[in-house]
């Protein structure tokens, strides 16, 4: 029993910090998807349009594996989402925009409410999978 009431007391803790953070202005979001929905994109096909920049459609296509690129990029745009915890339409998702300029990828949020945030994101894919894990932060006035 000493057990479960110590993770008790862990989990009331935990979400006590969360809740502390979102009033801060902070949001966390993490995405996991599937790669395999993403091989049978092409280039031209006008889904992609919709759901990544043309950046986004350069950058991934000219990787061995674009689907591992595509799914990660889509997972960033999913995690910051629910990071912004805002009301999207997929026509936002070509909105918020995976960027690799110097290796590390970066996010840009083009979306007029939430322009001023500060983003942060990391990126991870294997074989089957790709995670985005994003941070997101109020301007502080």
């Amino acid at each position: 029993m000493k057990a479960w009431h110590c993770c008790n007391r862990i989990r009331a803790s935990s979400c006590k910090r969360l809740f502390m953070l979102r009033n801060r202005g902070f949001g966390i979001g993490v995405d996991l998807e599937l790669v395999s929905r993403f091989e049978r994109l092409r280039k031209t096909d006008p889904l992609i349009k919709k759901m990544f920049t043309s950046q986004e459609i350069a950058y991934c296509f000219t990787k061995r594996k674009p689907a591992q690129h595509l799914a990660a990029r889509f997972a960033a745009k999913e995690a910051a989402m629910k990071a912004l915890r805002g009301r999207f339409t997929p026509l936002d998702y070509n909105k918020i925009e995976v960027r690799s300029t110097s290796g590390a990828p970066t996010l840009s949020i083009n979306i007029r409410k939430y322009r001023d945030y500060e983003a942060h994101v990391s990126l991870s894919h294997v074989k089957d999978y790709a995670l985005a894990f994003v941070l997101v932060q109020k301007p502080i006035v």
